[in-house]
């Protein structure tokens, strides 16, 4: 169930978004070989593109249900799908066609956007520093000291980027960072560990917000 894509940006890539994704400009208008996965691709498609193809996924995968979209400082990624959808309806409407604008809350279902960054700051998730909830599987109560299905807990990390989060609680370098899917597969690793999984939900309940600008 995964989707993802390049696009065309409509202004050269920096030298600095350049050295901090691995995504060069040359590879987005020209094509090449993926840094990452090793395969090749041939010149990044337009946003507009993109976004049909994703609408029509969305819709495949969501069966009429209402999505929510989870990022990590998801005010970075919603303001740059913001301008995004704005533009692309602002060349829609300038055709004269009668093309509707796009709307994602109507065209693909995402109702609302739940920030992992503010999620995963919450202390609940944590134990106090240096400290351990017990073990799930251990001793049941009385001699052993345990409680049966207590979740195991890690200290609240002292830093929240994405990366560190990843390394903290799954005990390894993130792979791909700054790479949309890694990312993905890695904010989901990380909403997977044992000391996160139980609770999160219920976190992100109270702190979703509506998709903004982007409806």
């Amino acid at each position: 169930m995964q989707f993802a894509s390049y696009v065309l940006p409509p202004e050269r890539v920096s030298e600095e978004i350049e050295s901090l994704t691995g995504i060069r400009d040359s590879f987005l208008r020209e094509g090449g070989v993926d840094g990452s996965t090793g395969v090749f691709h041939g010149p990044a498609p337009g946003f507009g593109q993109v976004y049909e193809h994703f609408v029509e996924w969305a819709n495949e995968k969501r069966g009429g249900r209402d999505v929510v979209l989870m990022a990590h400082n998801s005010n970075f990624d919603v303001g740059f799908l913001d301008a995004e959808v704005k533009r692309l309806g602002v060349e829609l409407s300038g055709g004269g066609d009668g093309l509707v604008p796009p709307l994602l809350s109507r065209d693909a279902g995402i109702v609302s956007v739940v920030d992992t960054l503010a999620l995963l700051r919450t202390k609940k998730l944590w134990a106090g520093t240096g400290s351990f909830a017990r073990s799930r599987g251990g001793e049941g109560g009385g001699e052993g000291g345990r409680e049966e299905g207590a979740v195991k807990r890690l200290p609240r990390p002292t830093s929240f980027k994405q990366a560190d989060v990843y390394k903290h609680v799954c005990f390894a370098p993130m792979p791909g960072a700054h790479n949309a899917m890694s990312d993905v597969t890695g904010l989901e690793a990380i909403l997977t560990s044992e000391t996160v999984r139980r609770e999160w939900r219920e976190i992100a309940d109270g702190i979703q917000k509506g998709l903004g600008g982007v409806q």
